[in-house]
């Protein structure tokens, strides 16, 4: 349990020094379970667990109609781009100018279901909606926000502040 509990806090380092305790803690203790985020245990460790984990990943989402005319423009891209689309999900790991937006969006529109962006400053706010708009086929009143008062989640992707979302 301790070991659940220690791998699922986050370090919130934009507000604590990194040396004090996680003030977020991402997990959820039930009766009979511990809730953790997809992805936070990898499924090729999945085995080397000394528990069960029970799979409760969504698989039915309302269609998006969207449409990415990127061209990826290298084997980084392309490899990338290929791996999130044949594993379903997962995390995308890139250096700084790789195209970790870019790809996102293209395979994003390749899935067809809704997005949602989580972004810690309003500058990643505006420059994802700006790629938004940029790389695929939406138009900005289909691109919603979830940022102090404002809620719009009805699009087809939603730009949100880590902020807000923690506050709700």
């Amino acid at each position: 349990l301790s070991k659940i509990k220690n791998l699922a806090a986050i370090k919130n380092s934009l507000t604590f020094p990194l040396d004090q305790k996680a003030p977020i803690h991402a997990y959820h203790i039930t009766k009979s379970h511990i809730v953790v985020p997809r992805e936070y245990i990898p499924l090729e460790e999945w085995g080397d667990l000394d528990f069960e984990i029970e799979d409760r990943t969504l698989d039915r989402f309302p269609s998006v109609d969207v449409y990415s005319p990127t061209t990826l423009r290298d084997t980084v891209q392309h490899l990338a781009y290929s791996s999130l689309l044949e594993k379903g999900n997962g995390v995308l790991s890139l250096s700084c100018g790789k195209g970790k937006t870019v790809v996102s969006l293209k395979a994003w529109a390749q899935t067809k279901v809704p997005l949602l962006v989580v972004v810690h400053t309003k500058e990643l706010m505006n420059q994802w909606v700006e790629r938004i708009l940029e790389h695929t086929s939406l138009k900005e009143d289909q691109v919603g926000m979830y940022q102090g008062k404002v809620e719009d989640w009805e699009q087809p992707v939603c730009v949100a502040m880590i902020q807000t979302l923690a506050l709700r």
